[in-house]
């Protein structure tokens, strides 16, 4: 990883120390621009940017001209920031086969990110290894779900392998790189990365970012899916715009008997269940012989699921390993929620003699 160090020499005698690669030749490939904050507008604008900051009124006019800069008092710090994570060793597939999966919505706030979060969490209790990759470029916050902090590097012109971080048992997450522009993105740097997760993992779970149609580079997710969960609820601006939903799943290259529907925040006073799934497959051609169907509902409980993400577990277990059988059986094992559904039911009829 070379760093590109400009105006102050002693900032690359300390980097050299501390073991990275330095360059001043703007030429090179480098992976990001160290500089002090009065040399900000030296800075090439195509790379993270790290000011070292003077406690000056130039840290002020650094930070107005590069928002997206990281600022840091210290080189201890900035190591920390710029040190790639080790690579934990990654355990061997369960099975031989792996599964894409993506949870999709056509705007921010219907549960997106926690489906994916709750579909990552039970596979990987069943002993399923399972990576959830944080591909919402522009409002990552998976990372922040699992407590972790810093600056995650830009895998995505690199060996995504080493930028994993182990977050739970059999649970691996790939952060969304803190400093990537996402119109520099490509669908080629998607591609590339699901094919490195697939060697190693069951399932690649990708949470995608809202209205993903709008981002080029995020075809290249769906037309790799096996899985489509797009999430759903039951607002009005919701219900309306579930009706050119699926169909832009299609555009985007997702197959119609890989959408699966999840409602989320279900209220029994509001708008039925087949309500919402009757807007959601209106905009299908007719003649479609299976159209997708709801395979989860989940309760609103706001106060619940908050504590649930405060502690980093997840609610409505029993919903949720029902639609991971069918993962499971895609990939050919048993999940261990299946097997002992037998033993309950014993136990039941026993409690109803």
């Amino acid at each position: 990883m070379k760093i590109l160090i400009i105006g102050n020499e002693e900032l690359t005698i300390l980097f050299k120390r501390e073991g990275f690669i330095t360059t001043n030749d703007p030429g090179d490939d480098i992976y990001a621009v160290v500089s002090t904050s009065q040399n900000h507008e030296m800075i090439p604008e195509d790379y993270p940017a790290y000011f070292y900051c003077s406690g000056g009124i130039s840290d002020w006019a650094a930070r107005k001209a590069r928002p997206d800069a990281v600022f840091f008092n210290s080189i201890e710090e900035i190591k920390h920031l710029l040190k790639k994570p080790e690579l934990e060793p990654i355990p061997e597939k369960s099975t031989k086969d792996s599964l894409i999966i993506a949870t999709y919505a056509n705007k921010g706030g219907v549960g997106k990110t926690t489906v994916a979060n709750s579909l990552a969490l039970t596979l990987a209790k069943e002993g399923i290894n399972t990576v959830i990759c944080d591909f919402d470029f522009g409002g990552a916050n998976l990372a922040g779900f699992y407590n972790l902090k810093g600056v995650f590097g830009n895998y995505l012109e690199d060996n995504a392998m080493g930028y994993l971080t182990k977050v739970k048992n059999n649970l691996y997450l790939l952060p969304a790189p803190t400093n990537v522009i996402p119109n520099q993105i490509k669908g080629e740097h998607i591609e590339n990365t699901l094919e490195q997760l697939k060697e190693h993992f069951s399932v690649v779970l990708c949470d995608t970012c809202p209205s993903p149609w709008e981002k080029e580079y995020m075809g290249s997710v769906f037309i790799k899916t096996d899985l489509v969960y797009a999430v759903v609820n039951q607002s009005k601006f919701s219900i309306e715009e579930t009706k050119i939903y699926g169909p832009q799943l299609l555009y985007m290259g997702a197959e119609i008997s890989d959408i699966r529907i999840i409602l989320n925040q279900y209220d029994p006073k509001l708008v039925s269940i087949k309500e919402v799934e009757k807007c959601f497959n209106s905009g299908f051609k007719k003649g479609v012989k299976k159209l997708p169907s709801i395979v989860a509902v989940i309760p609103h409980d706001w106060q619940e699921v908050n504590k649930a993400t405060y502690k980093g577990n997840v609610t409505n277990i029993d919903v949720w390993e029902k639609v991971c059988q069918e993962i499971a059986s895609k990939l050919n094992i048993t999940l261990m929620a299946e097997t002992e559904q037998p033993k309950k039911n014993i136990l039941n009829f026993l409690k109803r003699r």
